[in-house]
């Protein structure tokens, strides 16, 4: 009953003929073996309760993601055999019975427990430990989805379990290979999923959603009348041990699609080196002698080459990699299990078949990657004076000044700084020092940096100038106010305004009892600038009385890219009718505004944000004139990266949009099955030329993202109010995740053919790693990763090194009453882990945003303040700052020659950077915090690196690295993943 699902065949049809196909079960064969379920019990997701233990109760349950279940049997009457089929029975507990059901090995060993109720038991299995407190799943940290559905060198199947009979009882087929992996002893028992998860009922338009239904069936505790059991078909006998593996090496260095990750001197052979300690083992799949096949492989190492089988230590299961097809090489990489990083390890291999047969021994002895020669940074050759703090305060006509950093803000009305610090820093800091009135900034070409002056008190007129006095030409720094917004606690400052060439202080509208004026002084050093010391005067003026201050400016002989080597992307989902000027804002902050072109119901857009569609072609001189300057970078040819077009474009097509969904949408919860053959064919017609197209405008930089964003639940109570059946943004379900795949195929058979100078990708943006198993494997392009990559992060990053993915951490912004270090750390931190950008999930603010403390607007409508362009906040100056920080970092990599991951950990470890993510909910964004992080700690660390890159002066380059993802035209099947196995779905 292993099979790979026909185009056209219905799933009942196809349950069917498999259930009465003669060749199912042989005459001569004997008849099913019954075998009982010895070890059960169900752990839980659930906040609250993911460290409880139900081993002793006397049911079992499955939920969706939130609950499944354990279940395990004895292999020996089943060894020497080849299985054929296996059936699981048991008998509902519940008003909702099981649907579709996943049937996974499990990776770990686990223990039962006797609790009940979610009861902590020391010792016994939970959905964070296969012991509670004595053993985790996987490695420090993991749970149960690190050694199940696909994860861990774990295999699965899902089918559809059997109605209920009249005493309740249900039958679920289960894979031959997932029972052959007991045997062989891969697998420590069997996991129950619930595929389905959240239902809904549909009448008319009348729409009701039911939410995780609980499914539960008995245990074995419920006794013999009520335990579940196994049905199994055997086949052939197979006592014939499988042939020794041959070819068996290692390696110190991993192959990856991602590039950028690589020391340039290692990136045209697409390698990585790994991580200290860790080996990478490759062997090749040997041949069975007998009829049951391989099904894997048992693993030790030893720290002595003389060391036998017997006396050396198992590698957990969940590194050992299943077998592939007879030939064909496969390999893992671990590591570091105990044995340092100058070891010489030996390995010690057998294979395995599936009736359980052992083959012979071989042996590899190796090192381990060893540790990197990491870089030391010099630390800053100059700085402000330490006795600054006892200076007397610089005075100016009734106005006290300090100098304070782009990150900082002081609150107008009580002072208060964040972060937090004393009222002298604002005559003593890493930037300024009062007694020498000396302000010392450091900059590469190509960047923006900026300072902020503090005024305290009142000036019925005042100025600020600017004025260069070495004959380098530079151009003069913009003056901008810092305006202040309400907030929950008390107003701070975060919208920008040009500052007019005199000004009150307080400027006209500021709220009463303003005592701190923030005003943001902005240079730009052109590509152009000369390298070395310059120097200026601020000259500020209060009434009569004019105070000089000295700048001194260090302008290192090295230059920033014009295109972005990591991306803060400024996600919106609407724009203002002179959306140009947003774009641009965006452009010249060194970010990427990215604006989804559809709403709940995908066709209702706004025409001109996609071609219109006939049924056979597009028409597109509209939506050409709109967004090709965007594309070919015409838009932005006099901002100081001229001509770069924008990283990404959200593409208009979606599950409604230029097909209506409504005509093909059949029901059901599969997509596979619910949505016709026609809307298929019409959807694919349709993308293809919309990538056409684009190939033929050769827009060759932007990647094109395919992104469904639209949620079944949306609907609330009306059909019509989503187009989506199922939930493609954040998906939930294996139903969702599956919906995700059908989409993913579709669009990859519209594109395969494109050149590939056309970037098109297929975007998914996932809170739940956790859940999404190998669905997408080979599709999924551009990942948007929420808060869950903090816990998933080896996940995350396995993925996008095998399939080349562009990697996003989304979240939201800062709010306004918290630190501006957050989003250049956020930018820093983000880099430092190996990923490829940050985006904050909405951007775009509105005339309430200020007035209210939008956090969400980081670009503020320019007409409440009188502008006829949108202005920045301070906080997306703080963005633009950390994605210049990156690319330092970036920069170090490439003049080092190091994998990014030594730098990344560098500058983590310098920083002590330790991000802390709060959220409400996987659905929500949620935003991640360095509360102890200051600015003089990331000035000083940038200083560091400058210095080192000032003396090997790096030749310039307009990009540093390809940040595009890898695009994958190997034709996916539904029902094939990207390792060529299958996935098996078993009818009923």
């Amino acid at each position: 009953m292993i099979l790979r699902k026909p185009t056209g065949l219905p799933a009942a049809l196809l349950s069917i003929a498999l259930l009465h196909c003669p060749s199912a079960a042989h005459a001569d064969h004997p008849k099913p073996l019954k075998i009982p379920i010895t070890r059960d019990t169900w752990v839980s997701s659930y906040s609250s309760e993911v460290n409880g233990n139900n081993g002793g109760a006397q049911r079992l349950k499955t939920k969706g993601i939130q609950e499944l279940s354990l279940l395990d049997f004895p292999t020996e009457t089943l060894q020497g055999h080849c299985i054929e089929s296996a059936t699981l029975h048991f008998r509902t507990a519940s008003e909702a019975p099981q649907l579709r059901v996943t049937t996974s090995t499990v990776s770990s060993d686990w223990t039962e427990g006797t609790a009940a109720g979610y009861e902590v038991q020391t010792g016994s299995a939970s959905f964070r430990w296969a012991r509670q407190e004595e053993q985790p799943w996987a490695g420090p940290g993991s749970d149960i989805t690190a050694v199940i559905a696909g994860i861990g060198h774990s295999i699965w199947s899902f089918a559809d379990a059997s109605p209920t009979d009249s005493s309740g009882w249900q039958a679920l087929p289960i894979s031959p290979d997932v029972i052959a992996a007991c045997v062989a002893g891969l697998s420590c028992g069997i996991a129950l999923i619930d595929d389905v998860g959240s239902e809904y009922t549909r009448d008319g338009d009348r729409f009701t959603y039911h939410l995780f239904p609980n499914r539960f069936l008995y245990s074995r505790e419920a006794g013999d009348n009520n335990s579940p059991y196994l049905t199994i078909q055997t086949g052939d006998q197979d006592a014939s041990p499988p042939h020794a593996v041959t070819p068996f090496h290692a390696a110190i260095e991993q192959p990856t699609r991602a590039l950028r990750d690589c020391a340039p001197s290692l990136r045209e052979r697409g390698l990585v080196a790994l991580r200290p300690g860790a080996p990478r083992l490759q062997w090749v799949t040997p041949q069975a002698q007998g009829p049951a096949g391989i099904a894997g492989f048992d693993l030790r190492f030893a720290q002595s080459p003389t060391s036998d089988w017997d006396t050396a230590i198992p590698v957990p299961r969940y590194l050992i990699p299943i077998a592939a097809a007879p030939g064909v090489p496969v390999e893992t990489i671990l590591p570091d299990l105990g044995w340092g990083t100058e070891a010489s390890i030996s390995f010690l291999l057998r294979p395995v078949d599936r009736a359980g047969n052992r083959g012979p021994i071989s042996r590899l002895t190796t090192r381990v990657a060893p540790e990197p020669n990491l870089p030391v940074l010099p630390w800053p050759c100059d700085s402000t004076s330490s006795a600054a703090e006892h200076a007397q305060p610089l005075e100016c006509d009734g106005l006290t000044i300090g100098i304070v950093d782009l990150l900082d803000k002081v609150a107008p009305q009580s002072g208060r700084i964040l972060p937090d610090a004393t009222k002298d820093y604002l005559r003593a800091n890493h930037l300024f020092d009062t007694g020498r009135r000396l302000i010392q900034l450091h900059a590469a070409r190509n960047e923006f940096l900026g300072f902020q002056i503090v005024l305290q008190g009142e000036s019925p007129q005042f100025s600020a100038q600017w004025i260069w006095t070495d004959p380098g030409v530079l151009p003069a720094p913009e003056f901008s106010l810092v305006h202040p917004v309400p907030t929950a606690s008390e107003p701070f400052p975060d919208p920008l305004v040009p500052c007019p060439a005199v000004t009150s202080i307080p400027p006209p509208n500021a709220p009463e009892g303003q005592q701190f004026t923030s005003i943001l002084t902005e240079l730009y050093v052109p590509h152009e600038a000369e390298s070395g010391p310059h120097s200026a005067l601020l000259r500020l003026t209060s009434g009569e009385t004019a105070v000089d201050i000295e700048v001194s400016l260090t302008v290192w002989d090295f230059t920033l890219p014009d295109y972005l080597s990591f991306i803060p992307e400024m996600n919106c989902y609407g724009l203002p009718q002179n959306e140009r000027d947003y774009y641009r804002l965006a452009h010249r902050h060194r970010t990427n505004l990215n604006r989804l072109p559809y709403p709940w119901r995908g066709r209702n857009m706004d025409r001109q944000t996609a071609p219109d569609w006939d049924g056979t072609r597009f028409h597109w001189a509209a939506f050409d004139q709109r967004f090709g300057p965007l594309l070919d970078g015409s838009a932005f040819a006099d901002l100081p990266r001229a001509g770069v077009p924008v990283d990404t474009f959200y593409l208009p097509l979606n599950e409604d949009w230029p097909v209506d969904i409504e005509t093909g949408f059949l029901g059901g919860y599969w997509a596979d099955i619910a949505l016709s053959a026609p809307y298929r064919a019409e959807w694919i017609t349709a993308a293809r030329a919309f990538a056409e197209h684009l190939s033929a405008q050769e827009w060759s930089h932007p990647v094109f993202q395919f992104y469904l964003n639209n949620k079944v639940y949306h609907k609330d109570t009306d059909w019509r109010r989503s187009s989506a059946p199922w939930i493609f943004d954040e998906p939930v379900n294996t139903q969702d995740f599956w919906a995700l795949r059908w989409f993913g195929t579709a669009f990859q058979e519209a594109t395969q053919a494109i050149p590939s100078h056309t970037q098109l990708a297929f975007r998914c943006d996932i809170s739940r790693p956790e859940w999404q198993r190998n669905l997408l494997d080979g599709l999924l392009q551009v990942h948007v990763c929420g808060g869950a990559f903090y816990q998933y992060a080896d996940r995350v990053l396995e993925q996008r090194h095998r399939d080349g993915q562009m990697v996003f951490l989304y979240g939201t912004s800062n709010p306004i009453d918290q630190p501006n270090t957050q989003p250049a750390a956020w930018c820093i931190d983000t880099w430092a882990r190996g990923l490829d950008g940050v985006l904050p999930w909405q951007t775009i603010g509105n005339d309430d945003s200020w007035k209210t403390g939008d956090e969400l607007a980081l670009f503020y409508p320019g007409k409440p303040a009188g502008q006829t362009e949108p202005v920045p906040s301070i906080r997306l100056k703080a963005f633009l700052r950390g994605q210049q920080d990156t690319e330092y970092c970036t920069l170090l990599q490439e003049t080092l020659d190091l994998p990014r991951w030594v730098i990344g950990d560098l500058v983590r470890t310098e920083l002590g950077l330790t991000p802390r993510f709060s959220t409400q909910g996987a659905d929500d964004a949620g935003g991640v915090h360095f509360n102890q992080l200051t600015p003089a700690q990331l000035a000083t660390l940038r200083i560091r690196i400058g210095q080192l890159l000032d003396r090997a002066s790096p030749p310039v380059q307009r990009k540093l690295v390809d940040l595009h993802p890898y695009r994958n035209t190997t034709p996916q099947s539904l029902f094939i993943d990207s390792a060529q196995r299958r996935i098996e779905y078993l009818g009923r």
